[in-house]
């Protein structure tokens, strides 16, 4: 059996997020999925959606990067 691999070197945080979505794209990857990506208005709408939820909700959990 052979596996193969291909290296990518990246060294800047942007590098690491486009590496990231790119390998991913035959599952598509999300803003939200990607840590300081999603702007600051949209996390800000989704976190108080998901505090909203956890108010009725005990299974509800908010996730923090």
């Amino acid at each position: 059996m052979k596996i193969y691999v291909q290296v990518f070197l990246v060294s800047k945080r942007q590098q690491i997020v486009d590496l990231y979505v790119e390998i991913n794209k035959a599952q598509p990857v999300l803003e939200i999925d990607v840590p300081d990506v999603i702007s600051s208005s949209k996390k800000r709408v989704i976190d108080q959606a998901c505090a909203a939820l956890q108010k009725v909700s005990f299974d509800c959990t908010v996730l923090r990067y």
